[in-house]
C-alpha cells in the first residue's frame, strides 16, 4: 500500500477563507491540509489555529503540518511558531533554512543557523513534532549538497527535509538529486519525470509508491538507465 497521503497547502489560496480551503480539499478527496502562518494561521494566534483544526476534523479532515515562516533567524521567536503548531496538532512545522544558498553562507551563519534549528527541534520534541526543512531557491536547501550538510550539522532524529523539483534545472538534474544507485529506471513525460527506485535505497520517510509488475517491466527494460 503507498504511505502517500494527499493534501494542499492554504498558501496556494490565500484569498480564500478557511472554511472555503476545508471544503475545497474535501471536495478534491484530499487527506489533510497543511495550514500556512502567513495568511489563514498566523504564528501565535491561536484563535486561528483552533478553528482551522475544529473545520479542518469536522470535515473529516487531517492537519499535516504547519507551513510557518521561520527562517532561524537571530530576531526571529520560535516560540509563537511551536503555539500555532500545538493549538493546530500539527505533527510538522516546516521551517526555511535560512536565507542564503549553502554555497553562499558564511560558516558564522551556518553555525547560528544550527543551532536555531537544534533549540527548535529541542522544544518541538516534547510534544511529538517534527521539524522540515523546505527544500527552496536562495535557502540552505537550495541543494541536495547544501541539506545533507544542515541535517547532518543539525543531527536531530526529529528534524527532516521536504523535497520539491528545482524550476531553474533540467530534469535529469532533478532526478540526480536522488541516489544513483537508487534509480533502476526512469521515463520522462511533459508532466516530469517517473523513475522505479529501490526502496531501501531512498532517504528515511521519502513517500514511494508500490510498484506493480508492469511497472518493473517498463522502467527495467523500456525506462532510460540511471543517471
Amino acid at each position: 500500500m503507498s504511505s502517500i497521503r494527499t493534501g494542499l497547502t492554504s498558501v496556494t489560496f490565500r484569498a480564500l477563507s478557511i472554511s472555503k480551503i476545508v471544503q475545497l480539499a474535501a471536495a478534491a478527496g484530499l487527506d489533510g491540509i497543511e495550514w500556512g502562518g502567513d495568511i489563514h494561521v498566523p504564528a501565535g494566534d491561536i484563535q486561528s489555529a483552533v478553528f482551522a483544526l475544529q473545520e479542518t476534523e469536522k470535515a473529516g479532515l487531517e492537519v499535516l503540518s504547519y507551513g510557518s515562516y521561520y527562517h532561524g533567524l537571530p530576531e526571529e521567536d520560535f516560540s509563537p511558531v511551536l503555539e500555532s503548531a500545538k493549538a493546530l496538532q500539527a505533527p510538522i512545522i516546516r521551517v526555511w533554512a535560512g536565507t542564503l544558498p549553502f554555497e553562499d553562507c558564511p560558516e558564522e551563519t551556518f553555525q547560528q543557523l544550527v543551532l536555531a534549528f537544534r533549540h527548535a527541534a529541542d522544544l518541538a520534541k516534547p510534544f511529538g513534532i517534527d521539524i522540515s526543512f523546505e527544500y527552496h531557491r536562495g535557502t540552505l536547501t537550495q541543494t541536495k549538497e547544501g541539506a545533507l550538510a544542515l541535517l547532518k550539522a543539525v543531527n536531530r532524529e526529529n528534524v527532516f527535509c521536504y523535497w520539491q523539483p528545482n524550476p531553474d534545472i533540467s530534469r535529469e538534474e532533478q532526478l540526480s538529486e536522488l541516489d544513483p544507485n537508487a534509480v533502476v529506471g526512469y521515463r520522462k513525460s511533459d508532466f516530469g519525470v517517473t523513475a522505479l527506485v529501490k526502496r531501501y535505497r531512498m532517504p528515511g520517510g521519502f513517500p514511494v509508491e508500490s510498484a506493480t509488475l508492469d511497472d518493473i517491466m517498463l522502467y527495467s527494460i523500456k525506462g532510460k538507465k540511471a543517471l
